[in-house]
């Protein structure tokens, strides 16, 4: 009874327990989900502002005489001079629209530029008559995984002249991303629309242009503006990913936690409570063994004796133990064990 006794009393700390743990593990998801998701957020925006500022800058470049000559030595020369006040960009140049360069800010790469012709950002450009945004790719001029973005070259009736093209370079765009909002464990990514990578905080060298596991996630959840989502990333690591489109730019910024991020707190609570619930079965059990003591062995005794007393035995059973064990011994010496003496 005593046993069913601290079994009955513990079973409903440890069904609280549970039930506990279920709940802390629920909204500790709920909070890394809505952390992860205003940590895009706030990415999304900043490369959103970035972008903008961008624009500006460049449609400024584009009224400069330098650049409306189409003459190759100035216009060269005013890019390179620019290359210090915007240091996040590789090169700065400009194509005709027949998309032959006339002038950048690097020399290049072979004996001649080659046409841009191919490139998507070039015809989009033209077509589109504003800023756009190119594809990952390796620069054919600087060398290095760039992404272009591109104005219109306007002369003074509103024709178009050409092309501007800035290559962002996607390397040193990481410290951009990064600063001051990457921190415990979080991992910052920003890919095209078909997951390619343009900018990540964990180990950019290795996935800039590639596409990440990511990627492949259902398309009801990325064709949504935002949301939060669970997947493994790039090295295998399980973690609540919160996304948001970036505007202005066929972009998307991630932001993840890892997983084991979010249960160590948890984990470390249940710990706690688990202990308490142990102390618990310590206290009771301990209670309840010396309760069982008191009561057990005067009742061995108790019984001894009585077993004797059915053998014919008139000795008187012994009067100790707890006060219902001593009554019954008193009460049996009463009516059943003849000549006991009370004086």
């Amino acid at each position: 009874h005593l046993l069913a006794l601290v079994f009955l009393t513990l079973l409903p700390l440890v069904i609280l327990l549970v039930i506990t743990v279920r709940v802390d593990v629920q909204r500790s998801f709920e909070v890394a989900e809505r952390s992860s998701v205003a940590l895009a957020e706030a990415t999304a925006t900043s490369v959103a502002r970035f972008l903008r500022d961008v624009e500006v800058a460049l449609t400024e470049i584009t009224r400069r005489p330098e650049v409306l000559e189409m003459d190759s030595e100035p216009c060269g020369s005013f890019l390179r001079d620019l290359t210090d006040i915007l240091p996040h960009f590789a090169n700065l140049f400009v194509a005709r629209t027949d998309a032959e360069i006339v002038c950048s800010a690097l020399p290049p790469a072979g004996a001649a530029f080659e046409a841009v012709s191919d490139r998507d950002w070039f015809g989009s450009t033209l077509e589109a008559g504003r800023l756009t945004i190119g594809a990952p790719q390796i620069g054919r001029i600087t060398g290095r995984w760039v992404t272009v973005f591109a104005v219109p070259v306007r002369g003074t009736e509103g024709e178009t002249l050409g092309v501007l093209g800035a290559s962002l370079d996607l390397i040193r765009f990481q410290d951009f991303l990064v600063a001051g909002r990457a921190a415990d464990g979080s991992t910052l990514t920003i890919d095209d629309m078909n997951g390619v990578v343009v900018a990540r905080s964990l180990d950019p060298d290795a996935w800039v242009g590639r596409a990440l596991p990511t990627s492949g996630l259902p398309d009801e959840v990325l064709s949504l503006p935002q949301g939060a989502t669970r997947a493994a990333g790039a090295e295998g690591v399980d973690r609540v990913w919160g996304f948001a489109s970036i505007p202005g730019a066929p972009w998307r910024a991630w932001a993840g936690i890892p997983v084991e991020q979010v249960y160590r707190p948890v984990r470390d609570a249940a710990i706690r409570k688990t202990i308490l619930v142990f102390l618990a079965l310590l206290m009771l059990g301990g209670t309840a063994l010396v309760l069982h003591r008191r009561i057990r062995g005067p009742l061995d005794t108790l019984m001894a004796q009585a077993r004797r007393v059915g053998r014919g035995s008139t000795e008187p059973l012994t009067e100790e133990g707890p006060r219902e064990v001593a009554e019954l011994a008193r009460q049996f010496n009463d009516h059943v064990v003849i000549g006991v003496d009370r004086s």
